[in-house]
């Protein structure tokens, strides 16, 4: 017998992830910049070690510039795809499709990032 991909899951043979993610991005102007608040439900099957995801989101945002701030909520549209590399580091490169409340003061609508971390 398989165990479940999640605890709890109701498809236990379907990987899948949940995670939660705080983002800054600065601006190209000086003191101005957006921070987000997300959280993303992901379709993530793993080949070994190499791991493709797929997912949409839901959160909140911050935008400043100079003295002005615009706060508002987020949607957003995942891929990506993450390396583990002898179990305990992953290497991570993502392109998030950002939907933005109301009238943005800031011209944000998508985001491509990377990184390396530690897996615990």
């Amino acid at each position: 017998m398989r165990e479940p991909a999640v605890a709890g899951s109701f498809y236990p043979d379907t990987p899948k992830a949940i995670e939660a993610e705080l983002a800054r991005q600065p601006g190209a102007a000086l003191n101005s910049g957006m921070t987000t608040l997300s959280g993303t439900a992901l379709f993530a099957p793993s080949f070994g070690p190499f791991v493709p995801f797929v997912g949409v989101g839901v959160g909140v945002y911050r935008q400043g510039r100079a003295d002005e701030d615009d706060y508002g909520s987020l949607s957003a549209f995942v891929v990506g795809a993450k390396l583990k590399l002898g179990g305990l580091i992953v290497v991570r490169a993502e392109w998030r499709k950002l939907g933005l409340s109301g009238t943005p003061r800031l011209a944000i609508d998508d985001r491509i990032s990377g990184g390396v971390g530690v897996s615990f």
